[in-house]
Formats: C-alpha cells, sequence, structure tokens
C-alpha cells in the first residue's frame, strides 16, 4: 500500500479504511518505502496496523524513525522494519 503521487494518496487512504473494515489487522508498505509513506495510511484508519518493510539504515537515522511513532494517530501501530543494505547504494556519488 503506497504511492509517490500525493494526488493518489486519499486513494489509497481510502482503500486502507476499507481493508481494516474488512477485518485485516495489518498494512505492509513494501519495497523499501520513505517514512513517510505510513503517515496517510495512519490518518486514514484507526485501528490497523501500518508497517515498512525495510527502510534502510543508510538513510533513515533512528531518531527519524523514532519521531514517527510519535506522530498522532501512530503509537503502537507503526513499527517500522529496519535493514543494512549496501552503503554505496545510499551515498551520494562523486
Amino acid at each position: 500500500m503506497r504511492t509517490d503521487d500525493p494526488a493518489e494518496a486519499g486513494q489509497v487512504g481510502q482503500a486502507a479504511a476499507a481493508l481494516e473494515d474488512m477485518g485485516f489487522a495489518a498494512l505492509w508498505i513494501g519495497g523499501s518505502p520513505g517514512i513517510d509513506h505510513a503517515a496517510h495510511l495512519l490518518a486514514a484508519t484507526n485501528r490497523v496496523m501500518v508497517a515498512t518493510s525495510i527502510l534502510s539504515i543508510w538513510q533513515y537515522g533512528a531518531a527519524d524513525v523514532a519521531a514517527t511513532a510519535r506522530r498522532p494517530r501512530a503509537g503502537a501501530r507503526r513499527p517500522a522494519g529496519t535493514g543494512c543494505d549496501r552503503p554505496e547504494d545510499a551515498r551520494p556519488g562523486p
């Protein structure tokens, strides 16, 4: 459940709310999402867990990830998977 297009965020949020209403307990955001990909899903739902698959430790520091859990409506509904990918892919090139 993810979009990089702000114009589609409402549709994705509606889909998330519909899945929650159907009884799904968790929604996972795949494809190495950014921290903010979960924000509109959390805003559109009330109970479902919204989880990221893998946040790169080279792109997101622990303080940034922790801050997302303190956002309104997040709390325990916002676990984050973290991973160590190849650092040379995350660092700017020459």
